[in-house]
């Protein structure tokens, strides 16, 4: 899976960010447990609203196997 924005350890002053990436040979993705919609190439972006401080969001994307790959990104709304 490849997160395209935002970069992990990225600062904001604004609470509403995009969530973008792609995971190929997913059947589902997950941002901190809330399933999200992917394309059939694997592409999925989605809104998220940040809290004010430390925020950290929890990446997962299953294959039909059962496989898990689990990507972390820790954001800073101030």
């Amino acid at each position: 899976m490849t997160i395209f924005e935002p970069e992990n350890g990225a600062f904001f002053d604004h609470s509403s960010i995009i969530i973008q990436g792609q995971s190929t040979n997913s059947v589902e993705i997950s941002i901190n447990n809330r399933n999200i919609f992917i394309d059939e190439n694997g592409i999925f972006k989605e809104k998220y609203l940040l809290s004010q401080g430390n925020n950290i969001i929890t990446i997962l994307a299953k294959d039909k196997f059962g496989g898990v790959i689990k990507k972390t990104l820790e954001l800073v709304y101030e």
